[in-house]
């Protein structure tokens, strides 16, 4: 069914109840809200937390009363303050009945006042809580009875026997037939709940619950998130649902609804370990976030650089068809056109109050869609293999940080002088070798010659007139490190000094007691200008994160810190 907005409309599957959506750009200020209008009772689900908001449901509220006098319930999918907040400022005649109904973990934490259930401590600006006392505390052992004083409206509940455990259901009834069903999904927060209304489902946010910047917020919960999944998928599948309609964005059909949440079962699988994200985790996830984006602008700065010059090359050897097919595989309008739409999303937001949570989940949505980006791209054998490994790691490891998790492979081990030695390697054979072989003049496929010739082109590399040097440490060099990331950070430093201009590059490695050292230092002077802060803490932040850390001693050189693996650090000593 398709849901006209700011409209009543018949509510399908009932048989005299109307529904009014109000539905409002996504951000976690302000929620949608979908007013139900029956015979014994108004219905406002999710009032929301903006006043021009709460003026119009307001003025729809008072219309249908102007027809016919009855309580109205507000039912809320959680204690949430984006989608609680307005509930008590409802403008109503004298003498209607406002009846709060919320599940009795969400009225709790309203009562309390709890400012990290409510969602309110991720605001600057310090917002008041609902300041409705809950009436109807859903889910609380004694659904039976009337909810109104008149008793026009009922409430009734029972459990419904799935494999993962009981569901538990209640319902408010809403005439002679119709019926609110509500169901116990909570995940996102322990007080959400799935509504029914005929062949409609409000599902609150838990369509969103395992996004990054949603994923462990405080009431998150992994366990029952997935049996919540498991649940409200069971609903779509057994029951007359045709419309769904969540607490922010469009309405999506079954069908839609289905595949997104198995898309987000997937996903949440390996979420078990995910962190709280507390406003600390936040404020230092805005700060690496700038540093990401711009390391990101670099790497995909390389990778057109790399490609526009093969498309040159090839388009002087009269190759123009192979030329335009090697930039048509990358799409660097959107790439450039991202970078610079969340440049001047981050100049915007410094000079108002917006929650620091929107920055960051405006950069996972950017992130993601340049992961999105680069993974639908044909890169292979195009350019240097790192560049595009690194670009995805960089990007996946900051939604990873998001999400509170470690990176994939922390628990790994090296053997850091192996590392760098085939680092080096890489360096001096590029990618070409195999290719070599081929007698290019001999071939007749002119687009397997233009492919080849396409490789060989793409091993130029800025390091090719850069002499190494490396001196390995005697001694063992096992270390607790992932070790691509230690590649791609020891790749960035070098390719940087070469950037500079210097053509010598001294690597040593070195053992500590509890570290292995790899040190980059040049017979040349460093230029400062090689890197930029932002880059430079961008990989001090990431070898953080495994125990490690990089100083740049200015000039001279930089020196890269890794943990030795305990057995080791214990016989050392």
């Amino acid at each position: 069914m398709n849901i006209q907005p700011n409209a009543w409309q018949p509510v399908p599957g009932m048989t005299a109840v109307d529904i009014y959506p109000i539905v409002t750009r996504p951000s976690i200020v302000s929620s949608n809200c979908y007013v139900l209008r029956s015979p014994s009772a108004i219905v406002v689900i999710d009032p929301g937390a903006s006043a021009a908001q709460t003026t119009l449901v307001s003025k729809i509220v008072l219309a249908a009363l102007a027809e016919r006098a009855r309580p109205v319930l507000v039912v809320l999918s959680h204690c949430h303050q984006d989608h609680s907040q307005e509930a008590s400022n409802l403008a109503l005649p004298s003498g209607t009945e406002l009846i709060l109904c919320i599940e009795r973990s969400g009225a709790d934490a309203l009562e309390s006042g709890n400012r990290e259930l409510t969602f309110c401590c991720y605001y600057p600006w310090d917002p008041k809580i609902c300041a409705l006392k809950p009436a109807v505390r859903l889910f609380s052992g004694c659904p039976a009875g009337p909810v109104d004083a008149a008793g026009t409206v009922m409430r009734g509940g029972d459990s419904l026997a799935r494999p993962s455990g009981l569901l538990h259901r209640e319902w408010l009834q809403l005439g002679d037939v119709d019926r609110l069903e509500i169901y116990h999904t909570p995940g996102h927060s322990d007080c959400s709940v799935t509504l029914k209304a005929g062949e409609m489902l409000f599902l609150g946010d838990l369509p969103f619950a395992a996004n990054p910047g949603l994923c462990g917020i405080y009431g998150w919960n992994h366990r029952e998130l997935m049996r919540s999944i498991d649940n409200v998928d069971w609903l779509l599948d057994t029951t007359d649902i045709s419309t769904c309609l969540p607490g922010h964005g469009f309405t999506q059909s079954n069908e839609m609804m289905r595949s997104n949440l198995k898309a987000m079962a997937n996903e949440s699988i390996g979420l078990s370990n995910a962190g709280t994200l507390n406003t600390q985790r936040i404020a230092m996830l805005k700060l690496h976030l700038g540093e990401v984006l711009e390391e990101a602008a670099y790497l995909f700065s390389v990778i057109s650089g790399q490609l526009y010059t093969l498309s040159f090359h090839l388009a002087d050897l009269e190759e123009d068809a192979a030329g335009a097919d090697v930039l048509a595989g990358f799409e660097f309008d959107k790439i450039e056109q991202l970078l610079t739409d969340f440049q001047r999303f981050a100049r915007d937001f410094n000079g108002n109050n917006t929650p620091d949570l929107t920055f960051v989940m405006k950069g996972v949505q950017v992130t993601s869609r340049l992961l999105k980006l680069l993974g639908s791209s044909s890169l292979d054998g195009l350019v240097n293999t790192s560049l595009s490994g690194r670009a995805h790691r960089l990007l996946d490891d900051f939604l990873s940080m998001v999400r509170g998790l470690e990176f994939s492979g922390a628990d790994d081990t090296d053997e850091i002088n192996d590392l760098v030695g085939a680092m080096l390697k890489r360096i001096a054979s590029g990618r070409a070798d195999d290719l070599d072989a081929v007698p290019i003049d001999d071939m007749e496929d002119r687009v397997a010659f233009a492919r080849v010739l396409a490789h060989r082109l793409a091993t130029t590399s800025l390091l090719d007139s850069v002499t190494f040097e490396f001196e390995p440490t005697a001694r063992a060099t096992t270390a607790h490190v992932p070790g691509e990331r230690l590649t791609d950070i020891l790749l960035c430093l070098v390719e940087g000094v070469a950037g500079s201009g210097v053509r010598h590059i001294r690597l040593q490695t070195l053992r500590e007691q509890h570290d292995v050292i790899v040190s980059l230092t040049s017979r040349e002077e460093i230029s400062d200008a090689a890197f930029g802060s932002n880059r430079l803490d961008l990989y001090n932040r990431t070898l953080s994160r495994i125990g490690g850390s990089l100083t740049y001693h200015h000039g001279n050189g930089f020196e890269v810190r890794v943990p030795v693996v305990r057995d080791l650090a214990h016989a050392c000593c």
